[in-house]
């Protein structure tokens, strides 16, 4: 039994004023002087017994009177099945949580989970009555509220249950009993329910936290359906790494895929540009495919597992830009080594990525720097006036430099003149005796992405080099590796000073020379100088191709955007997203808030003129949403507390749901009956009071 209005009760006292009412109204006897009380011998004693008898019925029913009138206000709700028998059931305020995260796409033989939720939430949609209220909630990891207020619309939340989707997002269970208490703490109605309908996998409810009694009522019962098995397994891409950062049209690229929960035989399937390009077995956790890519742009493609019952995590996405077409002049003496290792297979590709001209110092002055990506100087002693202001023209509008310090290189001239090198060269050094090793580099920077494992690195570790400057880094200038002794080996430096567009300078304190190291002999000299070239040419590019669902996408371009961009999502629609323009800078930015799906988006938009076409890949965290492991009830209880109670879907589909949870609110009949207490002491009362004055 509960009380809605429970202050009211205090008007009960109010019960006792027909009975003061009667005290304070009685006759006193008046005294009268008698000869003889022989006359008074005859008044009959039982007329006045009758009399008060009938005093104490209509003062009885007079106190019920005002003692129903008060319960009614008070409106008392019962759960006994007696009491919804004979009273008008209670208005229910509800909120029906439904759990849309992906694990909920499982399949098995009672059919898709999320299919089966919606069948359940329709079942309580049916045992709503006129006059209740209900919300929806999808919840995944950032709950959507259907209706930000309670609905009395039952048809039109029907319809929202009905035409629901599953999303590609985690679980978050806390977040969205919260957004329910919410949506039930202003409700006036005698009955607050939540209906969380989950296959309650255990990582919904890691992420929690004590939850305060402000923040969950005690008035509000919680019931949770679950759908599923307890422990399942199942096999999910957990993520998809490209042995190169950069790569470039001709050179092969080791695309892995790192599997979860694989066990049996499994098959994995390499998609390039909607293209089956390879197909393997899956041994252990990873599978590895090889890839050439022949055209340059950016690209995409997937890797998927032989589906089990949770399709949607048996594939991932990935995209890339690949390189072609880069043009670098290289300036100086010791090139063969520096175009072998730019262009190893020229000869046996149509359009190599990197293809690369050679000239003189002396040449340099009347070469044209126009169409060229990148100018190598290797080993250049000093230049004239003319190729100096040719660099820094060239720098300025974004080209990018590699320099080579061997040991022509004139120190002082560089130090008066070359502004643009990323350090002040001291004295020149003769290690030859005992060589000098790249001992610790910047794992983060793009350059060495090729020399992440201990095999690559220690190949990165094993040139020598035999004689060296000692440099002072310049304040916009960084380090990104060192020899031995902390003496700096490779620096860059770029947007000098805050200038947005100027390219970068990348500083080598080494040569290709054999007589200053030995790295053009070494393994690591072709991946690091085709890295440093990808890198300085991408340095303009968006590289964040690869993300989450939940995620924002954002492109940076050097350029005004001449026309609306348009992304077309996974599933064909066309999304406009929001560009941002600056005068300043001239970069564009174009942004595009929660991606909602997994899958390949593609961004078309027109730049300077020029029609641009880009892929993206966003894919599902499958860290922990993929692990379909149910949580213990046990847990669930101590989370949530002891009001929250188990509902079998059995019990759903045979309606007993609606009796189990409904309570009575008997007002009415209370109400009812003082009205006819009141139509019957009215017409008694008069009856009797004309009886009292005939009798007397």
């Amino acid at each position: 039994m509960g009380i809605i209005n429970p202050l009211i009760l205090i008007g009960i006292l109010a019960a006792g004023i027909p009975f003061l009412i009667h005290l304070w109204s009685k006759k006193r006897a008046k005294i009268i002087d008698f000869s003889s009380i022989q006359f008074l011998m005859s008044i009959n004693k039982r007329k006045f017994r009758r009399l008060r008898l009938r005093q104490i019925l209509v003062l009885i029913m007079r106190m019920l009177i005002i003692l129903f009138i008060v319960i009614g206000l008070a409106r008392p709700v019962f759960n006994s099945r007696w009491a919804m028998a004979t009273g008008g059931k209670t208005k229910r305020s509800i909120v029906i949580i439904l759990d849309n995260s992906y694990s909920m796409g499982y399949s098995s033989l009672q059919g898709i989970r999320f299919d089966r939720a919606k069948d359940y939430a329709n079942k309580i949609i049916d045992s709503l009555n006129s006059g209740d209220s209900v919300s929806l909630i999808f919840m995944s990891d950032t709950p959507k509220v259907v209706f930000k207020r309670l609905n009395s619309n039952i048809n039109q939340v029907r319809d929202a249950i009905n035409d629901s989707q599953i999303s590609h997002r985690g679980t978050s269970v806390l977040s969205s009993i919260l957004e329910a208490e919410s949506l039930l703490k202003d409700s006036k109605d005698p009955q607050k329910q939540i209906y969380l309908i989950t296959d309650l996998a255990e990582n919904g409810w890691q992420e929690w936290r004590q939850i305060s009694k402000d923040e969950l009522s005690d008035d509000v019962e919680i019931s949770i359906i679950k759908i599923g098995d307890d422990t399942i397994d199942n096999k999910a891409i957990e993520s998809i790494t490209i042995s190169n950062e950069f790569t470039g049209v001709g050179i092969p690229v080791q695309i892995t895929a790192k599997i979860k929960g694989n066990k049996g035989q499994t098959m994995a399937e390499l998609i390039v540009d909607d293209q089956k390009k390879g197909k393997a077995t899956v041994d252990g956790n990873t599978i590895s495919f090889t890839h050439v890519f022949d055209q340059k742009g950016s690209r995409y493609g997937e890797i998927r597992l032989t589906s089990d019952n949770l399709v949607i995590d048996d594939v991932r996405y990935f995209a890339l830009d690949v390189l072609g077409g880069i043009k670098v002049l290289v300036v100086g003496s010791n090139n063969p080594y520096i175009n072998l290792a730019l262009s190893p297979d020229e000869s046996l590709l149509q359009t190599p990525s990197i293809q690369t001209d050679n000239c003189t110092i002396d040449e340099l002055n009347s070469k044209s720097l126009d169409g060229y990506n990148i100018v190598l100087l290797v080993d250049s002693p000093r230049m004239t006036d003319i190729a100096l202001r040719k660099l820094k023209a060239f720098n300025a509008n974004g080209g990018n430099i590699i320099i080579f310090l061997g040991k022509s290189i004139i120190r002082d001239w560089y130090n008066s003149n070359f502004d643009l090198l990323p350090a002040t060269l001291g004295n020149r050094t003769d290690f030859s005796q005992k060589p000098l090793k790249i001992s610790r580099w910047d794992n983060t920077h793009s350059i060495f992405s090729v020399f992440h494992d201990e095999g690559t690195a220690g190949s990165l570790k094993s040139p020598e080099i035999y004689s060296a400057f000692s440099l002072i880094p310049k304040p916009d200038a960084k380090i990104i590796a060192n020899f031995g002794g902390n003496i700096p080996a490779i620096l860059e430096s770029g947007s000098q000073k805050g200038n947005i567009g100027f390219g970068k300078v990348i500083l080598f304190n080494l040569s290709p020379d054999p007589k200053v190291s030995d790295l053009p002999f070494k393994p690591a000299f072709l991946p690091l100088m085709q890295q440093t070239v990808f890198y300085l040419l991408a340095n303009s590019y968006n590289n964040n191709r690869n993300l989450l669902v939940g995620e924002k996408y954002s492109q940076k371009v050097d350029g005004k955007i001449g026309s609306i961009p348009l992304i077309t999502d996974p599933e064909k629609n066309n999304i406009k997203p929001m560009v941002i323009e600056s005068s300043e800078t001239g970069y564009s930015e174009i942004n595009l808030d929660n991606l909602e799906l997994s899958g390949i988006y593609k961004l078309e938009y027109n730049l300077n003129g020029k029609a641009q076409r880009e892929y993206f890949a966003v894919n599902l965290d499958t860290t922990t949403e993929s692990n379909l492991t149910t949580a213990k009830v046990e847990d669930v209880i101590a989370k949530l507390g002891s009001q929250i109670r188990f509902i079998s879907p059995d019990d759903i589909i045979n309606g007993s749901v609606q009796t189990d949870t409904q309570r009575a609110d008997l007002s009415s009949r209370f109400l009812i009956l003082a009205l006819l207490l009141m139509l019957i002491e009215i017409p008694l009362a008069n009856r009797y009071k004309i009886k009292e004055q005939e009798e007397l």
